[in-house]
């Protein structure tokens, strides 16, 4: 739950992030893996 209130804030607020974007970046991967598995299992 916490990594999706993350990314979904940093979809919102893209251009006040700019300095933990690399880390956001990275959540928002890991979230987009995560849902593809999910999709692949069920």
């Amino acid at each position: 739950m916490g990594i999706r209130s993350k990314a979904h804030s940093f979809m919102a607020t893209p251009k006040t992030r700019l300095t933990d974007m690399h880390i956001d970046l990275f959540i928002s991967r890991s979230a987009l893996r995560m849902s593809q598995v999910l999709r692949a299992l069920y």
